[in-house]
């Protein structure tokens, strides 16, 4: 028996699988841009690398506490956020300012848009890791920023992916050095994920020695 008493074992299972699925494929997708993002900007990778080059050797931990490295990815999942668009349903009637929101309504939000809100950020488009640095300013809004959700269903996976995300630009980062195929940037799809169109071309030659 389930916890909510209905015994739906397959129910549980299709639940199970699409976690798993949408974990891998955010995590995929998140890297992707992050990795575009660095060869656009190779003043931010040369930074960054020569930030982790140290920490390698000591493991996960070392690297993990490279606070550039996590500004870094914190950006790139405010700029693409893989889950671009959240959908819930209303339990019950419900007022959003003047409107009437009938029980049984689905709601979409989309974090992309949150995320580069004028109103909310400073130079939206633009690619800033420093805007996650101790101290910096932030927005006002605790909703400004849900790459992962919020609220009670928000993803539990959340710290595990960044942290996932961390040390796998770490690693690419002390293997290669990354630049753009083109000077033209991929556009945002909006699929299940966000995915890039026409997808990731980078060069990719000996990292230099820090």
């Amino acid at each position: 028996m389930l916890p909510d008493g209905s015994g739906n074992a397959g129910g549980l299972l299709d639940a199970i699988i699409r976690t798993l699925l949408n974990g891998y494929n955010a995590t995929a997708t998140a890297l992707s841009w992050i990795l575009q993002l660095l060869a656009a900007h190779p003043e931010v990778q040369s930074s960054l690398r020569r930030q982790l080059a140290p920490q390698l050797e000591r493991g996960v931990e070392a690297v993990l506490r490279v606070r550039a490295g996590r500004q870094v990815v914190m950006e790139a999942l405010r700029l693409f956020p893989p889950a671009w668009i959240l959908g819930r349903e209303a339990l019950e009637d419900q007022r959003l300012g003047t409107a009437l929101v009938p029980r049984g309504a689905v709601l979409s939000v989309s974090p992309y848009t949150m995320h580069r809100h004028p109103a909310l950020w400073e130079a939206p488009a633009e690619f800033r890791p420093e805007r996650f640095a101790p101290g910096a300013p932030r927005p006002r809004h605790r909703f400004a920023y849900f790459p992962f959700g919020g609220g009670q269903r928000s993803c539990p996976a959340a710290r595990a992916v960044t942290a996932q995300l961390q040390v796998l630009v770490a690693a690419a980062l002390a293997s290669v050095e990354l630049s753009p195929v083109t000077p033209a940037p991929p556009r945002p799809r909006g699929l299940i994920s966000l995915r890039p169109d026409p997808g990731v071309f980078l060069f990719l030659r000996p990292a230099p020695a820090c």
